[in-house]
């Protein structure tokens, strides 16, 4: 039979606002529910001026459930969340309708429904609503006791999608990018940086670095999630790359220059590369325009060392944790069905998150490079020690070889860094990581 507050749920709705943003039924009415459990169906839509839908988010969803069903202040809760719901697609974006309402707020007798109109609260209410959801599907993957442990794995990302800017051909290498007649994204792969003017171009071992990718960190969209605050708000974020590469520095640099207005396009030096053909001059590569886009946390891969020191599980078996062990089978089977996932034809580039395996692990061939430096033995193979090096190290930014930026045998560049060094903004610990197949 229907919920005894279908009636009232049918009464406030649709709502639509000014611009054309619309919540409605997906259907006639709330769908058949139990006593205890109101589920329905919304659809969430945007209309242009000349009345076509320009987008449209529909699901169903249990609106009410078993938990809340009795609360003295259901209908009170209900009326305002409807109420608010022009203001929080205005303010929040289309999304999908179980995201626009906040049961949690019911947890109280007397529920403070003003917090449905502070668009920061909502944004961490989601945040925990995603958090708690998530321990429960590692509950059942790992177990209650390993639970927190795996969630605290999953990290969110930025998607960094290219687009080749093709009349870049027709220019001279050396051409400022300021005297294009077309708008270079401040985000870019290849191309001339923007540098400070008294910037000295980077070199490892005598040879000018290559410029590779910025990135205007002011231009992220945000992230949700521990990771959010993780990288500075403003400011450029440059990587310059060299195939060769040194023990100290890996195989380049990265920069971070705070105040992107005090930037200018600047030429690489204009000088013959020792060891190369005469002639031959720094290179610089084709260009692309980036455009970042915040993704769902995802789970390292299964060759990274944190699933080793979740299970304490170091089986001599040429990889770690022992991928025949039974006890990892329900981990295997989540990983093999909701891997990382990247838009059809685009290369792997990202920004934070967890790094593609090419030829090995990249967090691994970090802590080998630094206990190189520093004269220190390695720990046996794939041994917790080996494991707790490797897992100091995360991702700060990931390049992919282009159609037109061949790094090595489609190769990748992987920008590494320990998590304490970043949040004190010491990019110049980071270790720049190549590998190719």
């Amino acid at each position: 039979m229907p919920h005894p507050l279908s009636g009232f749920v049918a009464s406030l709705l649709p709502i639509r606002d000014a611009e054309g943003r619309e919540v409605a039924f997906a259907g006639d009415s709330p769908d058949e529910s139990s006593d205890d459990a109101l589920v329905v169906s919304l659809r969430v839509c945007s209309h242009h001026e000349d009345g076509y839908i320009e987008d449209i988010m529909e699901q169903q969803f249990t609106l009410v459930g078993p938990r809340h069903a009795n609360h003295p202040g259901l209908p009170e809760f209900l009326r305002a969340s409807f109420a608010a719901l022009p203001q929080i697609v205005r303010e929040d974006g289309l999304m999908l309708p179980c995201w626009l309402f906040f049961p949690e707020l019911l947890a109280d007798e007397s529920p403070d429904l003003s917090r449905l109109t502070d668009a920061a609260w909502r944004r961490d209410a989601r945040v925990a609503a995603e958090l708690g959801g998530r321990r429960e599907t590692c509950a059942k993957i790992v177990g209650p006791e390993r639970a927190d442990c795996l969630a605290a794995l999953f990290r969110p990302r930025w998607l960094l999608l290219s687009e080749r800017v093709d009349e870049f051909d027709d220019l001279d290498d050396h051409a400022d990018l300021a005297d294009l007649d077309f708008e270079v994204s401040p985000s870019r792969l290849g191309g001339h940086p923007d540098l400070p003017p008294d910037f000295v171009w980077p070199r490892l071992g005598g040879d000018a670095l290559t410029f590779l990718a910025q990135i205007d960190l002011a231009e992220l969209p945000r992230l949700a999630g521990p990771d959010a605050d993780l990288l500075p708000d403003r400011g450029m974020l440059s990587l310059f790359y060299n195939h060769d590469g040194d023990g100290e520095h890996g195989h380049g640099a990265v920069f971070w220059f705070p105040d992107r207005g005090a930037l200018v396009p600047t030429r690489p030096p204009d000088e013959p590369i020792p060891g190369r053909p005469p002639g031959a001059r720094v290179t610089v590569f084709p260009l692309y325009g980036l455009t970042a886009e915040a993704r769902d946390p995802t789970l390292p891969g299964w060759e990274q060392p944190h699933y080793a020191l979740l299970f304490d599980s170091f089986a001599a078996s040429g990889t770690y944790p022992d991928s025949d062990a039974d006890e990892f089978e329900s981990l295997r089977n989540f990983l093999r069905f909701e891997a990382t996932t990247w838009p059809r034809g685009q290369p792997h580039h990202q920004l934070l998150g967890h790094p593609d395996v090419v030829q090995s692990d990249c967090l691994a061939a970090a802590a080998e490079a630094e206990r190189a430096e520093l004269g220190l033995p390695d720990p046996p193979h794939l041994s917790r020690v080996y494991a707790e090096q490797a897992a100091q190290w995360r991702l700060l930014l990931q390049i992919d070889s282009e159609r037109d930026i061949a790094l090595g045998d489609s190769g990748q560049i992987q920008v590494v860094i320990r998590e304490p060094d970043l949040r004190a903004r010491r990019f110049e610990r980071a270790r720049i990581v190549f590998q190719c197949w």
